[in-house]
């Protein structure tokens, strides 16, 4: 119907160059059995119910995985804490697991190393920090980031 519209009002053919077009032809659903209809980019083979690592409320939300690659996120709308509501964070959190040089493993030196060795490093980097300068030497911030068990850990 639009497209004769622009056709008998000379006027509307500039609508796509004056940017009132929506451009709603780049952009495709599908439908999710677990969340309706969703924008086909996040379309996903499963989701796993976890817990949002930004913060400290601990909102529930699913990550969408497809191909063994988590490419989507959504708030778990039977979580009390958030109900179904996720924060810009919490909805972009999937992007930095992909993000370019994002480290993949542990380096010592600008080097790949072995997690115990790396642990075993940063450990003995401890025990010197407070052998040379007291056990005020080393502390921690806390960010609210870690879950209640990783705290106790730490």
């Amino acid at each position: 119907m639009l497209e004769r519209l622009v056709a008998k009002i000379p006027f509307l053919r500039s609508i796509d160059r004056l940017g009132f077009d929506h451009g709603g032809d780049r952009y495709g659903y599908v439908e999710d059995d677990t969340f309706g209809v969703i924008n086909r980019e996040q379309r996903v083979d499963r989701w796993v119910r976890t817990t949002c690592g930004y913060c400290s409320v601990g909102c529930g939300m699913y990550v969408g995985v497809r191909d063994d690659r988590i490419v989507a996120t959504k708030g778990d709308p039977d979580h009390p804490v958030n109900r179904g509501r996720l924060c810009p964070k919490g909805l972009a959190e999937h992007l930095p697991i992909h993000a370019p040089g994002r480290l993949r493993h542990p380096t010592i030196g600008g080097r790949e190393a072995d997690w115990d060795d790396a642990i075993d490093q940063m450990l003995a980097g401890f025990a010197r920090a407070v052998e040379e300068h007291g056990p005020d030497a080393v502390a921690i911030i806390g960010t609210g980031q870690l879950l209640t068990e990783e705290f106790y850990a730490l």
